[in-house]
């Protein structure tokens, strides 16, 4: 039972205000009740100060009063979400495996799908320019031999033999024509989009991403953890020859995948980390 709660000496131009024992707090069941209660207690905890033993007493009451208000209406609350969050425990028991299964199964095979085409681009493009080279290098045949006719013919020329000149001349002309007609045959670039009919996949190019061997990069990593392998022995290295100061922090400190998200590509990263392809993105799109 809450001890008398008087004013405080300093607090006589506020009316006292009347703050319910234990056995009226878990009276109430009405949430409005418990709302008119907790600003009450709210007025109270302005005007209440320990200035002495009786008001310290009165404080302590006050921390009870609070304190059981706060179990009973942590109590009512539970007695009414507690039904729905075991449906929704349940359900989620049994279907978010379902889910994540078929979500890894989409992501696993969509990177692979988007790797397979990204590589059969890269194919075409090297045959593309492939037949660009060896387009380029019989023109610059073709080219050469006119270039030589030509000179022939200047050289008949003026050794007066003017008709076999103009043969010459003749010939480096059909040369050059069939050099200008070579044409570079076009090789076509697989899509990125796969039609399936009602809907399409669709996937990007990929992005350069950063990995550290043996993290997941889903959480931080500790620096150092003997508890562990930890990919990061070789790169820190000797830490007993630091400061004491910086072993203290390193042995306290986690590596965040946010920040390195956000560095690479802005600074090379050392060894053990490593760059890979990232053909994440993909995505499935209902038609109409």
């Amino acid at each position: 039972m809450n001890p008398s709660l008087e004013m405080t000496e300093d607090a006589t131009e506020t009316p006292i205000v009347e703050v319910l024992t234990e056995e009226q707090v878990v009276a109430l069941h009405d949430p409005e009740a418990l709302k008119q209660q907790l600003e009450v207690c709210r007025t109270r905890f302005v005007t209440l100060r320990p200035i002495d033993e009786l008001t310290a007493k009165q404080c302590a009451a006050l921390v009870e009063t609070c304190t059981f208000a706060a179990r009973h209406a942590e109590s009512r609350r539970t007695e009414i979400v507690g039904p729905h969050n075991k449906i929704v425990k349940d359900a989620n028991l049994v279907w978010q495996p379902i889910v994540q299964g078929f979500e890894a199964l989409s992501k696993t095979k969509a990177a692979e799908v988007a790797k397979w085409i990204d590589e059969e681009r890269k194919a075409a493009q090297r045959e593309q320019q492939r037949l660009i080279d060896e387009a380029k290098a019989k023109q610059d045949e073709l080219d050469r031999k006119a270039d030589e006719l030509r000179i022939d013919a200047e050289r008949l020329r003026q050794a007066g033999q003017v008709e076999e000149a103009s043969k010459a001349e003749a010939k480096a002309d059909k040369i050059e024509l069939k050099s200008s007609q070579v044409v570079t045959k076009v090789v076509p670039a697989q899509s990125k989009t796969i039609d399936l009919g009602s809907s399409t996949l669709s996937t990007r190019a990929p992005k350069k991403t950063w990995i550290l061997p043996a993290w997941d990069k889903q959480k931080p990593l500790r620096v150092i953890d003997p508890t562990r392998p930890n990919p990061l022995t070789n790169l820190i290295g000797d830490i007993s020859k630091l400061p004491e100061g910086v072993q203290f922090i390193l042995r306290h400190s986690e590596l965040s995948p946010v920040l390195l998200n956000k560095s690479f590509g802005v600074i090379k990263f050392p060894a053990p980390f490593a760059e890979v392809d990232d053909y994440s993105g993909s995505s499935v799109r209902a038609k109409g």
